[in-house]
């Protein structure tokens, strides 16, 4: 009898943990922080869609007999949406509702991802989307489809309609894309640095921006490639700093240098007025594995000056720089 106690109370502690396990909303898949809403299964949220008229029986977005987490988001975090191009559309299919998680698609290859969520066609386009906090949305896994793909990723559908300027950066698709590592495949010194630091950061936010600076550079082919990553480094920041140290100095004369201003051979308790402007223009070629960029600087300053005697005197001035 103690024996059959035993064994019951195994099969109730079990019931109760893969009860828990599906009522909360966590699941093996990457969601982002939120607050959770309800867990739907597939055929109820595919049936939805199926009366909406954005799916049909042999169509069905979320794999049978899964399960899809409604939740609302409660921080902004980043997404990837796949399109292709058709000026028939509003901005040309950029803006919609299905989207994916950058993690589900970083490295990957175009049929790859066409596969993986089984899209009518393969996608020629992309476009960042940037998911305000207290969206409601649903997520789960994608279903195959015949002659679409095989499915098997996890996909996003908003379940509410955010700003068209959260879809913020759209971009044609090139053939190939970047998988691994990216300083082994940056060329020059600066190239190399900057994709080592970028290669070392921990990914420990799947919907940072820094996800997407990770996406955008897999799909950079070339020098495209190489001068965003100059692009990123720290070489100009050094360069506009030195100028910005400069741009000071010259400044700082104008105020403080009274001889450039000719007021000694002024009668001693007279006054004299004064302005001086300064600045500097430059423009660095981008030449090899360096950062081109353009600057300008400006500054000016205006006061009086009181002479008291040959070596002394006082003012008042203002600048901006």
């Amino acid at each position: 009898m103690a024996a059959v106690k035993k064994i019951f109370l195994c099969s109730l502690i079990s019931v109760i943990i893969f009860t828990l396990g599906q009522t909360s909303g966590v699941n093996a898949q990457v969601l982002p922080p939120y607050q959770f809403i309800r867990l739907l299964t597939a055929d109820v949220v595919n049936q939805e869609l199926i009366d909406q008229g954005r799916a049909t029986p042999q169509t069905l977005p979320f794999l049978e007999n899964s399960q899809v987490t409604e939740l609302s988001t409660a921080a902004d975090g980043y997404y990837i949406r796949y399109y292709s191009y058709d000026p028939s559309r509003f901005q040309n299919g950029a803006v919609g509702g299905w989207m994916m998680p950058i993690p589900e698609v970083l490295g990957k290859s175009l049929p790859a991802v066409k596969d993986l969520f089984a899209l009518p066609q393969a996608p020629d386009h992309f476009v960042v989307v940037k998911v305000p906090a207290g969206t409601l949305m649903r997520t789960g896994t994608s279903g195959p489809i015949s002659g679409w793909g095989l499915g098997g990723g996890q996909q996003v559908l908003l379940m509410e309609y955010i700003d068209v300027s959260d879809y913020q950066t759209a971009a044609a698709l090139p053939a190939a894309v970047r998988s691994g590592a990216f300083a082994p495949q940056a060329g020059g010194e600066n190239a190399q640095n900057s994709a080592t630091y970028i290669d070392s950061l921990a990914p420990d936010d799947p919907f940072s921006y820094l996800q997407i600076v990770r996406f955008s550079l897999s799909y950079l082919e070339g020098p495209a490639f190489d001068k965003a990553l100059n692009n990123i480094g720290p070489e100009c920041y050094d360069v506009l700093n030195r100028t910005g140290l400069e741009q000071g100095f010259m400044f700082e004369q104008i105020l403080l240098d009274p001889a450039s201003r000719n007021i000694t051979s002024a009668p001693h308790g007279s006054y004299s007025m004064w302005g001086g402007i300064t600045g500097s223009l430059a423009s660095y070629d981008g030449r090899g594995e360096h950062t081109g960029f353009d600057l300008e600087t400006g500054g000016a300053a205006a006061g009086f000056d009181l002479l008291l005697n040959p070596n002394l005197s006082v003012g008042l001035g203002l600048g901006c720089l």
